[in-house]
């Protein structure tokens, strides 16, 4: 796998590991943020929270107030607010290779390769029918969108939801056994002692790689783990 992508198994998992920890910072930030904003008890002081805690806004609190409907609620104004800040959501899962190097300890090159591989590019599913989507979604296998200098990856988590079919396919193309298969199965529990010999230990360390390999071929997970 090494040979053929640039990357192997335990990057593919530590890579989409540091996405999905960002991920999942960034959307605690907007949620903390969105609280602090909804903490207003009026119409009045609900904008000028949402103008002194997120950044980047134009304006201001009069005008945005000048704008709204005379005799909206606060209700009303809330789901305004909320559907306003949910035009930022696309900034939340677009994640720069250099950043994404930085959280995963890899080198940027080999995350712009990685995620590139995992990506599907903007438009590739037109011709696709969606009924057909339920038994068989691309983006099972590539969770990501590339952007060019970025990726877009609106649900990171789907890629472990779907790890064994998206590593079935990486090793494949790589022209080596998949992961999934009858024969690895039988060769990981055969080996699986003297592999693994403090398997709680290394599921304390590295959970993701163990679960992705769970299914390997002995000599699949000697490669991964070193």
């Amino acid at each position: 796998m090494l040979a053929h992508y640039g990357f192997n198994a335990t990057d593919v998992i530590e890579v989409l590991n540091a996405v999905v920890a960002e991920f999942e910072r960034r959307q605690g930030v907007r949620w903390n943020t969105l609280s602090k904003v909804l903490r207003g008890s009026n119409v009045r002081q609900m904008a000028r929270l949402y103008y002194r805690h997120v950044p980047g806004l134009t304006g201001s609190a009069e005008e945005m107030l000048n704008g709204m409907p005379k005799g909206i609620t606060r209700q009303q104004f809330m789901g305004m607010l909320m559907a306003h800040y949910d035009l930022r959501l696309a900034e939340t899962a677009t994640f720069k290779p250099a950043e994404v190097a930085a959280l995963a300890n890899r080198h940027e090159e080999l995350v712009t390769s990685l995620l590139r591989t995992l990506s599907l590019a903007p438009g590739a599913l037109v011709e696709m029918q969606p009924e057909f989507l339920f038994l068989g979604n691309p983006v099972w296998e590539r969770p990501a969108i590339d952007l060019g200098d970025a990726f877009f990856i609106p649900m990171p988590q789907a890629a472990f939801s779907h790890v064994h079919r998206l590593m079935d396919r990486l090793t494949a193309d790589a022209g080596l056994r998949g992961f999934n298969t009858k024969r690895g199965r039988a060769a990981t529990r055969r080996n699986r002692a003297a592999i693994l010999p403090t398997p709680h230990h290394l599921l304390e360390r590295k959970p993701f790689v163990l679960r992705s390999i769970a299914v390997a071929p002995a000599a699949q997970i000697k490669h991964v783990l070193r």
